[in-house]
């Protein structure tokens, strides 16, 4: 990581979910990318668990916003700046910007609660250039336990 850059720990994404998990609508919280796999990362990659209805509603606001394009380019909104995916999330869930105030780089995507078993689907639903993206995103996977406030060990092996 370049000097340039802040390093953020598993501290700040511990403190990410506790204001995640508060939100109306979010059912549970995981954090992958770098911070899962490292311990340190230049921002914080996070799944909020959603119910079917507000998935559902996520990715058409995903394709929404990327109409026309996302079939022929399938990665590039992944490539958008997370600040878009956080007004997304933000759009499905109406939280009051809490997560501004935490002062950390947060880059969200909404699932359904049952997602490490729709694997498939969700590459089909939100397509990246990368066929086992989501296969990856889950190898990383660590769940947050609110109980002991912190994110729990890889919850999917490939």
């Amino acid at each position: 990581m370049s000097q340039a850059t802040t390093a953020w720990r598993l501290s700040d994404a511990n403190a990410c979910a506790e204001v995640l998990l508060d939100l109306p609508g979010a059912l549970s919280c995981y954090l992958f990318g770098s911070i899962a796999r490292d311990g340190d990362g230049h921002d914080i990659d996070l799944i909020v668990t959603v119910d079917e209805q507000s998935w559902k509603h996520f990715c058409e606001l995903v394709l929404e916003e990327h109409a026309g394009w996302i079939d022929t380019t399938p990665s590039d909104w992944y490539n958008e700046p997370a600040s878009l995916r956080l007004e997304l999330a933000h759009e499905v869930l109406r939280y009051p910007y809490q997560l501004n105030a935490l002062r950390r780089p947060i880059d969200i995507f909404l699932f359904p609660e049952d997602w490490l078993s729709r694997l498939d689907e969700l590459q089909a639903a939100l397509p990246h250039h990368d066929p086992l993206f989501m296969t990856k995103i889950a190898a990383d996977a660590l769940k947050y336990d609110p109980t002991t406030e912190m994110f729990i060990p890889r919850v999917y092996s490939c």
